[in-house]
């Protein structure tokens, strides 16, 4: 038997159990890290929250509590931050700046 949680994820209340709470958890402790220097580290992490939020509460139209299996796949859907791009930061390498610019 596992524990149940009722949360707010960027704006959507949701039940979740304690599994996939924990992974959620974690998740969401690795954003706030990795964006922690950014200008905009609220506006960021506040918009993967809330559209986290979205696509678990979408994946729980049929089921009334979100599962560990939700939240990994809710994951994947992201990505982890270590694939995120950071502007002006160390580490932004010459040809994703060549990508970006090709794509205008």
């Amino acid at each position: 038997m596992n524990n149940i949680f009722h949360i707010n994820l960027g704006g959507i209340p949701l039940t979740i159990d304690e599994d996939a709470y924990s992974i959620l958890k974690a998740y969401l402790l690795e954003l706030h890290k990795h964006f922690e220097h950014a200008d905009e580290k609220e506006e960021i992490t506040d918009g993967i929250e809330q559209r986290l939020g979205e696509i678990l509460s979408e994946k729980g139209k049929d089921d009334l509590i979100v599962s560990k299996d939700m939240v990994e796949n809710a994951i994947q859907i992201m990505g982890r931050p270590k694939d995120f791009q950071d502007e002006g930061t160390e580490g932004h390498s010459e040809s994703s700046h060549k990508k970006k610019q090709s794509s205008f």
